[in-house]
């Protein structure tokens, strides 16, 4: 028997971050222009780095919402088994690990869950969102409450005499 299916929309963050790779070209021909103009070896390198900075902020403003670097999943339960589909099939019967927390980066803010499997690593980035200051903000707090209903053996990670939230580990 097959329950309902919960929609998850996700980021191709390889793709992302390797159609930004260009800009590097764009930072070798800022390198060629200013360094005719720049004499000062601390200044070259700084306006190098600001120029890559901004360049990257810019891109990920520009493919914040483009459908291109985005794509469309679910979960749902499946003979009493947890199935994740994104571009494949993943059962989540075995979690041995879950992170879930935001993720940073040029401006871009997004939720970010890991699971780790005996089949390997899933690693999942959200749309552009605001995380906020509690874990049950994310986007993708229902797949980690269904994650945690069919793993009950995950229990929070503690650090520092305290539990984390947002890292849940299998009892040994």
């Amino acid at each position: 028997m097959q329950e309902e299916k919960t929609e998850i929309i996700f980021q191709r963050h390889g793709l992302r971050w390797g159609c930004s790779l260009p800009l590097l070209i764009a930072a070798f021909a800022f390198n060629s222009v200013t360094e005719k103009y720049i004499r000062n070896d601390m200044v070259f390198y700084i306006s190098t780095a600001l120029f890559m900075c901004a360049a990257l902020f810019l891109y990920y403003r520009l493919t914040d919402r483009m459908d291109f670097f985005f794509r469309k999943g679910y979960f749902c339960l499946e003979e009493g088994k947890l199935i994740l589909y994104t571009n494949r099939r993943h059962e989540l019967t075995d979690v041995k690990e879950m992170i879930l927390d935001d993720y940073q980066a040029f401006g871009a803010h997004s939720s970010m869950m890991q699971l780790k499997t005996s089949h390997g690593k899933i690693l999942l980035f959200s749309q552009p969102d605001s995380f906020g200051d509690n874990v049950k903000d994310s986007v993708y707090w229902p797949l980690a409450q269904a994650v945690l209903d069919a793993n009950p053996g995950l229990e929070a990670k503690v650090l520092f005499g305290e539990p984390a939230e947002g890292w849940w580990v299998k009892k040994p």
